[in-house]
Formats: C-alpha cells, sequence, structure tokens
C-alpha cells in the first residue's frame, strides 16, 4: 500500500467534503491580552478583556456565517491546547493533567461558563492551587477564558469539544490553503565543476542595468 498516495486521498476527501465557509486569524493572543490590561485589578480585567475579545471579534463580517450556522443542532465548537485543556482538567476535577482525559472531552456551555466564572471568583491564588492550572497558567488563563467566553457570547454554541492535539488544525490549515504538494524524490544533483561553479557565481553577483 502506498501510504502517501492513501494520506493525500483521505486529505482530498477531507478538503472537498468539508469545505471552509469563512475563516479568520484576530489579535488576540493570551499573553498580549493579559499585559495590555495588567493594570487593572482582576476582576476589573477580566471584564476588560472580555468587551475588547467582544468588540474584536464582533467587528469580523464573516462572523455572521458562523451565527447562522452555530445555531443548528449539530453544530459545536473545537478548541485546542492551552486554555480550553485547562478548563476541561478544572472541570473534570483531575488531581493530575492527563491526555486521555481531557483529549476529546466535552464541555457543555453552562459547564464552560461555570469554571470561568470559579477561576474568576479564585483569583490567582485559586488559580495556582488548582492541578492542572498550576503556576506556568495561573496568569494567562483568564485572558483565554475571555477570549472563549466572547466566541461562545457571538456565535452561541451548547457544547464544545476539547482537542489536547494540534491534528484539527493542521487540517484546517489543509483545507484553508489546500493539500501540500509533496516533491519527487529524484537522484542526486551532479556536482559541476569548480570552474563553473565560479562563473556561476560571478554571474548571479553581477546587478542588472538600473538595479539599486
Amino acid at each position: 500500500m502506498d501510504l502517501n498516495a492513501l494520506e493525500e486521498r483521505t486529505l482530498t476527501h477531507l478538503v472537498k467534503s468539508t469545505p471552509i465557509k469563512a475563516w479568520g486569524s484576530f489579535p488576540l493572543g493570551v499573553v498580549t491580552l493579559t499585559e495590555s490590561f495588567a493594570e487593572l485589578g482582576e476582576g476589573a480585567a477580566f471584564k476588560a478583556m472580555f468587551e475588547h475579545a467582544l468588540k474584536t471579534l464582533g467587528a469580523w463580517k464573516a462572523g455572521e456565517v458562523y451565527y447562522d450556522l452555530m445555531k443548528t443542532d449539530c453544530a459545536y465548537m473545537i478548541g485546542t491546547s492551552g486554555t480550553v485543556t485547562c478548563l476541561a482538567g478544572v472541570h473534570l476535577q483531575l488531581e493530575t493533567y492527563r491526555r486521555d482525559r481531557v483529549d476529546g472531552a466535552w464541555m457543555s456551555r453552562e459547564e464552560m461558563f461555570n469554571v470561568i466564572e470559579q477561576l474568576d471568583q479564585g483569583g490567582r491564588k485559586g488559580r495556582l492551587a488548582l492541578p492542572t492550572v498550576g503556576r506556568d497558567r495561573a496568569d494567562l488563563m483568564m485572558s483565554g477564558c475571555a477570549i472563549l467566553q466572547a466566541a461562545c457570547t457571538l456565535w452561541p454554541t451548547d457544547r464544545l469539544r476539547v482537542a489536547d492535539r494540534g491534528l484539527r488544525e493542521g487540517l484546517l490549515l489543509s483545507m484553508i490553503y489546500g493539500a501540500k504538494r509533496r516533491r519527487k524524490r529524484g537522484g542526486r544533483r551532479r556536482r559541476k565543476p569548480d570552474s563553473l561553479q565560479a562563473q556561476s557565481t560571478v554571474k548571479t553577483t553581477q546587478p542588472e542595468s538600473g538595479a539599486l
């Protein structure tokens, strides 16, 4: 079996059978957002980050397409890594992070918002005490939660699927940009004689007429 050909057919099927209706990228990184509102108190900062994320996402014209799609019964969101995996760990009350429990887990809209409220009310000290949040993400969790809550407010959905791995992101990028063509493996390139290499080097370094 030609595994490369099989992979290509599978990817082509996914691209054609699940077309992207619209896509966008937004300047809402958790680190940047956290630093931008660092001078505010915790409660005020979360509210300000949520409103900023809501305004940024709300300005996306293609968002109307997603609003209509998310109203259907079969629609749900997929969240990958970072914030959503931490939320799932808290929701599942894990004593230590477990990929086998988190990856593929489902969270309802109510469960998401309940965990976000728990993290906000507990403050940094409360987040540090949670084993699936810890010191590394205690300061960044609330900016991620603000973005997630803004997205769920603009595009209401009853379910979110948690992905610990980046496979789905790769599939989405493949759908957006198209399948990457593989280079054909040929024989080894023949080495030019030293005299020809020197001539090629001289020619490529000479500027064309009028070039700066």
